[in-house]
């Protein structure tokens, strides 16, 4: 039995000159019964302040949760957050990417993870049009998967103060997935939104997800650096084989990655650089309003 994700409104506030406007984001969503005490973290990114929008969280309808027991539709609660659309300083503010971790409780000892979609899509782009946006989280679709990280070198010289953080925003995309047996699909796309972040050893990590506990069985998976939120930077990936001349490039294949990572002998390296935009150059979705 799946239970439904409280209607959330996620008020956004105008940044236009001459007016305060507001945007509604309606989420809704499945989940599976035991985890319907426990809340739902959401980070939402957009331009130039990505690696500082704070996590929230949703309540899953009937949760005891000590902040959404006393939750309801109609009040004023926690989960009213509250996002800029229009100029704020150089940049437009129009587009948001939504990440969303596994499931509440996930097993311990390298269990398996449920793993959510969004729909119609993990990101949506703000307008003039004043119609909500509706999101829908589905935790019922994707079968549960088991995940094992692949390393990324930061090089030597990556300022993050620079680029105001190390924590760079990602894409990985499964384009065939297994689906759960009782969604009735054997399978599909499968997505996310999730940031790299540099340790203590100088690299990032990025999971891949695998069928099997043993970690042999990895979906085919690619990953791409959301570089239009980026605004006076790009941030690229290094892969170099020990013999051929590096590539570089914003997407990779995340499992042919792993793969050479995990292979006896290998030469195989991976890492990241950056490379600072031409004066009056911004991501692109982080266009200046023009005045004229």
């Amino acid at each position: 039995m799946n239970i439904k994700i409280l209607i959330i409104g996620l008020l956004i506030s105008s940044g236009l000159a001459n007016a305060a406007e507001e945007r509604t984001v309606a989420f809704s969503g499945t989940i599976a019964d035991k985890y319907k005490n426990e809340e739902q973290p959401v980070q939402v990114f957009t331009c130039d302040n990505y690696q500082q929008t704070p996590t929230f969280s949703l309540c899953w309808d009937g949760s005891t949760s000590p902040s959404c027991v006393n939750t309801t539709e109609a009040n004023e609660n926690i989960n009213d957050h509250q996002f800029k659309y229009g100029q704020t300083g150089d940049i437009f503010l129009t587009k948001y990417y939504l990440a969303s971790p596994p499931a509440p409780l996930p097993s311990a000892n390298g269990g398996p993870v449920v793993l959510g979609l969004l729909k119609p899509d993990d990101q949506f782009v703000l307008t003039e049009n004043a119609e909500a946006i509706a999101i829908n989280m589905d935790y019922t679709l994707l079968q549960a998967v088991y995940l094992s990280d692949i390393t990324i070198d930061y090089k030597k010289g990556f300022n993050c103060t620079a680029i105001q953080s190390c924590n760079i925003p990602v894409n990985t995309v499964c384009p065939i997935f297994p689906y759960d047996p009782s969604s009735g699909k054997k399978s599909g796309v499968g997505k996310g939104i999730g940031l790299m972040s540099k340790d203590d050893n100088s690299q990032g990590k990025i999971f891949l997800p695998f069928t099997d506990r043993a970690l042999e069985k990895p979906l085919q998976c690619h990953v791409s650096i959301l570089n239009d939120i980026i605004k006076d930077y790009t941030v690229h990936f290094v892969e170099h084989d020990g013999k051929n001349k590096p590539t570089t490039t914003d997407k990779i294949n995340l499992t042919n990655a792993y793969i050479q990572q995990n292979t006896p002998g290998s030469d195989y390296s991976l890492s990241v650089v950056y490379t600072k935009r031409n004066p009056g150059e911004y991501g692109a979705r982080c266009l200046p309003v023009y005045t004229e």
